[in-house]
């Protein structure tokens, strides 16, 4: 390909379809020549099988197109020492000097990522089962099951490059955003150059978004409730008399779940809080009543 036709998008108000076709070929053969995945581009797991551009893919495509970004950047100060930034790329061609596309990007120290710290996960040696990645968006109380209930989440073992089961370590807030400044700064700025440069070069058909920052964060920070307190969900509402139809009919009313295993630990404690009796005695046709803590009683 000539340099005149991969700078066709900078030197022609209109682009024909052969221009278009010889632009594709060549973001695929840099992509097979020059790029190698796990660094420039990469498929996450759960995510679809179109590959997700990452920042040195972006930076290949850049120096390809001869485009040179450029930013604007907008700060917002928030509570308790918090930022959020807003950086808007420009790229210029380096051949005509034209702007051929911009695109914004943002990230806030408020984001999980950057809020909370956690101590150091264990990796288990477990492969994730496959399954999991099926179930996490919309069935999560299932997915972390699979992991092995509260406290598993997934991470990419940096020795062996493979996902793993790993026990989280405890989450608390960060007690200084500060530190996360730059951190956030520049994560905002890479997510407005990759923007650009799949807006730019028309790669959104090759590749997706780049979300290698979301690897790390785990799926939900929700505990599930343990097997001691389903058990005793379980074993006090049949106690009483009631049947399993009408628990669940309860528990999808009350919490919209359709059974006590898809409850979290805090939603179990306010169950067994309404349906043990007042002396801790198993219940009988005595207590007909479920009393959920600050509702009253309902049947």
């Amino acid at each position: 390909m000539s340099e005149d036709t991969a700078l066709a998008i900078c030197q022609h108000e209109v682009l024909t379809p052969a221009d278009i076709i010889a632009q594709v070929a060549l973001i695929q053969q840099v992509m097979a020549g020059v790029m190698h995945e796990g660094e420039h581009y990469g498929k996450i797991p759960g995510c679809g099988d179109k590959p997700s551009l990452l920042k040195p893919g972006a930076e290949k495509l850049a120096m390809t197109f001869r485009l040179a970004p450029s930013y604007h950047r907008d700060v917002e100060k928030l509570d308790n020492d918090h930022r959020d930034y807003v950086l808007t790329c420009t790229l210029t061609s380096l051949v005509t000097g034209q702007v051929v596309g911009d695109a914004m990007g943002s990230c806030s120290t408020k984001e999980g990522k950057y809020r909370f710290r956690t101590g150091e996960v264990t990796f288990t040696g477990e492969p994730v089962p496959p399954a999991y990645w099926d179930l996490r968006k919309d069935k999560q109380a299932e997915a972390i099951a699979l992991l092995g209930g509260r406290g598993h989440s997934t991470k990419k073992n940096p020795d062996t490059g493979t996902w793993e089961i790993v026990v989280a370590g405890e989450k608390v807030e960060h007690d200084n955003p500060a530190d996360n400044y730059n951190t956030v700064l520049k994560m905002a700025q890479k997510r407005a150059f990759i923007a650009a440069i799949l807006s730019a070069t028309a790669a959104s058909d090759i590749f997706t978004q780049d979300i290698e920052d979301l690897s790390d964060v785990p799926l939900t920070a929700v505990q599930l409730a343990s097997s001691d307190q389903i058990a005793a969900i379980e074993r006090i509402w049949k106690a009483s008399g009631r049947s399993v139809p009408a628990l669940r009919s309860a528990l999808n009313t009350r919490f919209h779940v359709r059974a006590a295993k898809d409850l979290t630990a805090e939603q179990a404690a306010t169950v067994l809080d309404g349906i043990a009796p007042k002396d801790e005695r198993v219940a009988t046709d005595a207590d007909p009543e479920v009393t959920w803590p600050g509702e009253g009683s309902r049947s």
